[in-house]
């Protein structure tokens, strides 16, 4: 994430309502769980990770994932894995759908989350095969994806046209999240 990009993301989201706060210098320590389950994390969010602390709509019902969410240290009431949680507890005892619930969470790290409307998320994929793109995700099926683009940066290009140019087709899985 350039700084351009990133004013152009923070600009555009403030004249929204957004809050933001920057991240004293300092270094990124993600908890050994994430550091863990995801040991590459897309470059572009990794910056964003390291420049922003928190990142919330006027009425918080959207925000975005920051260190403190990852690390458990934050006062959001949605733990960062809330989506994988909700689907592993309606799976139940089936044992197969809980492999495959687990699965599809080790290669999408969320990023974003709306409760405007539906439950929704934004995440990553941090597996190899189409790494760093990201996917759009919401209730009763968190695991039904659909990948929305193909990087961090382009998410934060798609969320500032969305904002100067207005709704869209294009722009319909991210509108509860701007």
């Amino acid at each position: 994430m350039t700084d351009d990009e990133w004013q152009d993301l923070m600009i555009a989201l403030m004249t929204r309502g957004w809050s933001f706060q920057q991240k004293p210098p300092s270094p990124l320590v993600l908890s050994d769980e994430i550091r863990g389950r995801y040991p590459r994390i897309p470059e572009g969010y990794e910056q964003f990770l390291w420049l922003v602390a928190s990142a919330v709509n006027p009425h918080g019902e959207a925000w975005f994932l920051c260190e403190a969410e990852y690390n458990g240290k934050s006062d959001c009431v949605w733990p960062w894995d809330e989506c994988e949680r909700q689907s592993l507890e309606a799976a139940g005892k089936d044992a197969a759908l809980v492999e495959h619930i687990r699965a599809f969470w080790d290669q999408h790290l969320p990023i974003a989350f709306s409760v405007k409307g539906e439950y929704a998320y934004l995440a990553l994929k941090v597996s190899s095969d189409d790494f760093g793109s990201v996917v759009y995700g919401h209730e009763p099926e968190y695991e039904d994806a659909e990948r929305i683009c193909g990087s961090f940066g382009e998410l934060t290009r798609m969320i500032v046209d969305l904002v100067n140019r207005g709704p869209g087709k294009e722009y319909q899985d991210i509108e509860d999240f701007v």
